[in-house]
């Protein structure tokens, strides 16, 4: 009974009086006391007008949260989802981006280049790498079959390298593999590309070579990596040329370029 006289006092007040209805009971709205008990009452929001007619982006809710939420409420729900469902976090990242978008915040998308550069990927980054190398997202194939298709990649297309390893690399933290990440992280060089990296051609003498190594050393951040390694590839690529310049690939396995 007293739950129809609640529905009956929510009619305006027009139509009671026309009916002639008296509502014996009119009981107190407890949502205060409730938010109150949750912790969440009179929590800071970025609006305080709500518009029913519009539906709310299910991503909202996929981060366990509500349009109304502030970005820095947004961005902690965000973070709470991966710490305690770190298998979806490919998910939860896509879900905030999408977010960053709609909502035109500055804050939000930072957050995703951050944790873009952390080495977090969403589920379109993932779907796109595996596409990349003629995969299915979904493919049961090990490691060692896409870890071929990767070398098969570079090799009829060496221009397309630094993709294919950005690639290879999203698909290694995917399948949480060690394996497909340490290819994708091997800096390994060709003969080809370490000329191509210095400026020179296989024809270019040894000496000026040598002096385009030099200078990448003394003048660049990476020649600082490689000042101690430098030498063996100066020597690799004398030797070569000591032999008539073969144009089979000469590995720099020593260099970490």
């Amino acid at each position: 009974m007293i739950e129809l006289e609640v529905k009956i006092s929510e009619r305006p007040a027009s139509e009671q009086h026309t009916l002639k209805i008296n509502v014996a009971h009119r009981p107190l709205p407890a949502l205060k006391d409730i938010e109150r008990s949750l912790g969440y009452f009179d929590y800071p929001t970025r609006s305080r007008t709500v518009d029913l007619s519009i539906d709310e982006h299910p991503c909202y809710a996929s981060l366990g949260a509500v349009d109304d939420f502030t970005d820095e409420l947004l961005s902690w729900a965000y973070d709470r989802q991966c710490e305690c469902d770190p298998l979806n976090k490919p998910y939860y990242l896509d879900c905030l981006e999408e977010l960053a978008k709609g909502r035109g915040s500055s804050d939000l998308e930072m957050k995703v280049v951050m944790a873009t550069s952390a080495g977090e990927y969403g589920l379109k980054a993932i779907e796109d790498a595996y596409k990349y190398l003629g995969l299915d997202p979904k493919t049961k194939e090990g490691d060692d079959h896409i870890m071929g298709l990767y070398k098969s990649r570079i090799e009829s297309a060496p221009r397309q390298k630094d993709e294919a390893k950005n690639c290879l690399l999203i698909i290694a933290k995917a399948r949480n593999s060690e394996k497909i990440e340490a290819l994708a992280n091997d800096k390994t060089m060709s003969l080809d590309e370490a000329l191509e990296f210095l400026g020179v051609s296989s024809d270019t003498p040894s000496d000026s070579i040598e002096a385009s190594a030099v200078a990448i050393v003394r003048f660049t951040p990476l020649g600082v990596i490689s000042k101690p390694r430098i030498s063996d590839f100066i020597i690799g690529l004398r030797s070569r040329q000591g032999k008539g310049r073969s144009r089979s690939p000469y590995h720099c396995q020593s260099t970490p370029w």
